[in-house]
């Protein structure tokens, strides 16, 4: 079924991500998302405090709505591109650069409030464990099983040993940055990670959620993220999914096959039906996909994934 056709995707947003480096003007933005069926959107981490401006004056007239913001929005003045959303890291033992971090945070949460927006998408940062995510990533792509999985042991290994010592400074930052979201009434959603090196694991999700137990503080699930890291071994995501559900504020949904992740639903093995039918309901649902996917793939893929839900809805899921 071509499901691309005169449909409106009513129920999910679109992640600005898909532009990428190449947003260009507001103007040009806005009328791709328009033509793509989208009323819906979550602004990405690559936007400037120029471009933003020029948007927040469009996007009304527009009938656009922001629902999410992905940390840090605006990126940060000082840096030049190409920007990431860890470049600067909430979990750093460098006092000076998670003061950044956490000062960058609080200009997205201003951001969104600005915009009218929910929610703020958080990355908590990472460990130094230099380059980990490259090594594995190309072990497991060219690597015997036996010799990835050792490998993937020892990194783990590496990982819990130097957990407590970042996971501490991981804390110290969300001090900071709860109060200022709960006074603002915008949610944090802490999202998946797919390297071992990448804050938070399982069982500091946990201890976050156990500290900060307030509807302000949830989970953010990312499909994709999800589906690598299962793949990789390095933890069981979907019991990510099944503990954390009822914490869920919103959800990153793209394909994913084998380690590449950000394509159009219905390309990859990601289980739509189960993350769907296990959200609340209340869920912000964004389609995060990259290039270079076609414009045709993506009115496939979210025409799919939009059917999908109204199917659930209909049979009192």
């Amino acid at each position: 079924m071509d499901h691309s056709e005169n449909f409106e995707i009513s129920d999910f947003a679109l992640s600005t991500s898909l532009f990428g480096l190449s947003c260009g003007k507001a103007e040009q933005m806005i009328n791709t998302i328009k033509e793509l069926g989208f009323k819906k959107v979550e602004l990405g981490f690559m936007h400037s405090s120029a471009f933003l401006h020029r948007f927040s004056a469009l996007y009304k007239e527009r009938d656009i709505e922001v629902q999410s913001l992905h940390n840090f929005c605006p990126y940060p003045i000082t840096h030049k591109y190409p920007v990431s959303p860890d470049i600067y890291n909430l979990s750093s033992g460098d006092d000076r650069e998670r003061e950044k971090a956490i000062s960058n945070t609080i200009n997205t949460i201003d951001t969104a409030v600005k915009f009218g927006a929910a929610a703020v998408v958080l990355h908590l940062g990472y460990v130094p464990m230099r380059k980990s995510d490259k090594i594995i990533s190309g072990l497991y792509k060219k690597s015997p099983e036996n010799i990835y999985n050792l490998f993937a042991r020892y990194i783990l290994s590496r990982r819990r040993k130097m957990s407590d010592k970042y996971f501490g400074y991981t804390m110290r930052s969300l001090d900071k940055i709860v109060p200022y979201a709960k006074k603002n009434n915008i949610r944090l959603g802490i999202e998946t990670r797919m390297y071992p090196h990448e804050v938070p694991d399982m069982r500091e999700l946990g201890k976050i959620l156990e500290k900060f137990d307030d509807p302000i503080v949830g989970y953010w699930h990312d499909t994709g993220h999800a589906e690598i890291k299962k793949n990789m071994k390095f933890e069981d995501s979907d019991r990510y999914f099944m503990e954390y559900r009822s914490k869920i504020v919103g959800v990153h949904l793209h394909d994913a096959k084998d380690i590449c992740d950000h394509m159009p639903p219905g390309l990859g093995k990601v289980d739509f039906d189960a993350v769907l039918s296990g959200i609340p309901d209340d869920a912000i649902k964004v389609i995060e996909v990259h290039k270079p996917c076609k414009d045709s793939e993506l009115r496939e893929g979210s025409g799919y994934i939009q059917q999908k839900w109204l199917d659930l809805k209909k049979r009192g899921g």
